[in-house]
């Protein structure tokens, strides 16, 4: 069984706060995807999909709220039918949205979940029709965004008034979208960013708006090059925007080489790196190549499933891995 928790930073002994038991592993594709959302009031929102026992049929959507110092709202189940696969954004008030994709009447559907109030833990469900693996975010004009995969690729709705109304789906960019879940969204101000990994694995791009979503720039972050370089990136990325509004992207590569261990296998080699858009750079996060055999299990490199944050206050950024 699965235990999600919070890690108290300051008290290093402390074995945290349990928000939830899951027996779903693998939520929703490692770190793609945000399960945690911090609100001005400076409450905390945490969503992911809670199975009991090996039957997907058991598997539904739940939510958590807490408020420091010691408010809880406790384990919160948001849709009787089967959903899974959830990320989670805010709005400026402080309620939490979610999206996640549940069965109806026999088909997999894009669902929209609204809080009543911060923390209240009583959503209005807004299904979306067809789509698989939605990842969800909402812009500082409480624009909500939904990308996904459907039967054309990848594709985006926006809404401008808190889900009431959407525009129509548009597929992003065919020749470059890896569909399965693999985006990330951030957002800052006037901007937002969708990444994603392109050609199975080796790549990695984005596109970005300034315009809430009418208009979309592509540009590559990371590009392999199968003849003779071994190394290729792997599913994880993760982005945020700086003070200045300049892009960050933290990604995984593995070593392809005969002493990487190739893509056929676990332990691979690995490195989490990190671009940044205003001097179009790519540095090394971690310290060289991480090996170990055996590896950390099936589909899984080395070093991976790596996400980065800001602290506003600052402009530190920081990033995390597995």
């Amino acid at each position: 069984m699965a235990i999600l928790s919070i890690c108290m930073l300051l008290q290093i002994l402390s074995p945290g706060d349990t928000v939830g038991t899951t027996d779903f592993d693998w939520q929703g594709n490692g770190s793609l995807g945000r399960r945690i959302c911090h609100t001005l009031a400076g409450g905390y929102h945490f969503v992911w999909t809670y199975r009991t026992g090996g039957s997907g049929a058991n598997r539904r959507v739940y939510y958590n709220y807490f408020h420091p110092p010691n408010y809880w709202l406790g384990p919160t189940m948001i849709d009787l039918r089967v959903s899974r696969n959830p990320s989670i954004s805010s709005l400026a008030d402080g309620r939490a949205v979610i999206a996640s994709n549940a069965s109806a009447g026999g088909n997999i559907i894009c669902a929209l979940y609204i809080d009543a109030a911060e923390g209240a833990g009583m959503f209005t469900i807004i299904d979306l029709g067809p789509l698989l693996w939605p990842k969800l975010c909402v812009d500082s004009f409480d624009y909500i965004y939904l990308s996904g995969t459907d039967s054309s690729g990848g594709v985006i709705t926006y809404s401008t008034d808190y889900g009431t109304t959407w525009s129509e789906w548009f597929n992003i960019d065919p020749l470059y979208w890896n569909g399965g879940g693999r985006e990330s969204w951030t957002t800052y101000n006037n901007k937002i960013a969708l990444i994603n990994d392109v050609d199975y694995d080796l790549s990695y791009c984005y596109w970005e708006s300034t315009n809430h979503g009418v208009t979309w720039c592509f540009d590559t972050i990371f590009t392999s090059l199968p003849s003779g370089d071994s190394v290729i990136g792997y599913i994880w990325h993760s982005g945020v925007y700086d003070n200045s509004g300049n892009l960050h992207v933290v990604f995984t590569v593995i070593d392809t080489a005969a002493n990487g261990g190739g893509p056929g296998g676990s332990g691979w080699r690995s490195q989490i790196r990190h671009w940044d858009s205003q001097t179009d750079s790519i540095t090394i996060v971690t310290s060289g190549w991480w090996t170990l055999n055996p590896g950390p299990g099936d589909a899984h490199p080395t070093v991976s499933e790596c996400q980065i944050a800001i602290d506003r206050a600052t402009g530190i950024l920081y990033c995390t891995w597995c």
